[in-house]
């Protein structure tokens, strides 16, 4: 985890295969790119999608924020959340880090987010869910 290897690895894949898309692009309009040109377009698509996930990492994450906020109105302790997550994560046999090309965030992030939820929540609140 710490060098991060598999990442360096799948990074080096999508590489060349993002170099060979360049090689052999065609988009259909009539005008044949060179090199550079096929880079530039590919990676304007490229920055478009990096672009949507960050933005369906976000949804996730008020998704998050929305469950926590019903359950504490409804005096339902929102640790269930973090079970949940942690459910899920047992299930999903990888290690929960956020992949860089996730549309989710990953679990344990979400897991570690929603336990300095209950540490910022206050005192009184918290006291209502504690047995």
């Amino acid at each position: 985890v710490i060098n991060r290897h598999s990442q360096k690895q799948v990074v080096k894949e999508k590489l060349f295969s993002f170099l060979l898309s360049a090689l052999f692009y065609e988009d259909n309009d009539g005008y044949v790119e060179n090199f550079g040109e096929s880079i530039g377009e590919l990676l304007l698509k490229t920055a478009k999608t990096f672009g949507k996930l960050k933005f369906s990492r976000a949804n996730e994450y008020e998704a998050d924020e929305t469950g926590w906020d019903l359950l504490v109105q409804s005096r339902i302790d929102p640790r269930h959340l973090e079970t949940f997550f942690s459910k899920l994560l047992k299930l999903q046999g990888d290690d929960g880090f956020t992949r860089w090309d996730s549309t989710h965030p990953g679990t344990l992030e979400r897991i570690s987010n929603l336990k300095n939820k209950w540490t910022d929540l206050p005192k009184s609140r918290r006291k209502q869910f504690l047995y």
